[in-house]
């Protein structure tokens, strides 16, 4: 399931109740991070991982601090 901004994510997620979300930070209308909160405000054991190429440390730790189970950083490799 995908969605074109934050808000279409969190219909969606109220909607279909994913085994699990990837979040972009940079999404228009809602961000990630706010997406993330009000997530976890329904539910606190879904794993949420960021997927970001927003990578300061203090974007990690604010990801991970709003409830990300991790957080990934763009571009990444699978080596």
């Amino acid at each position: 399931i995908a969605a074109e901004n934050g808000l279409e994510a969190l219909e969606k997620y109220a909607q279909a109740h994913p085994d699990f979300v990837i979040l972009d930070i940079m999404m228009p209308k809602l961000d990630g991070y706010s997406v993330c909160k009000e997530i976890r405000k329904l539910d606190d054991h879904i794993p949420i991982i960021f997927l970001s190429a927003k990578s300061e440390e203090i974007d990690t730790v604010l990801g991970l601090e709003l409830g990300a189970d991790d957080y990934i950083h763009k571009p990444f490799s699978i080596h």
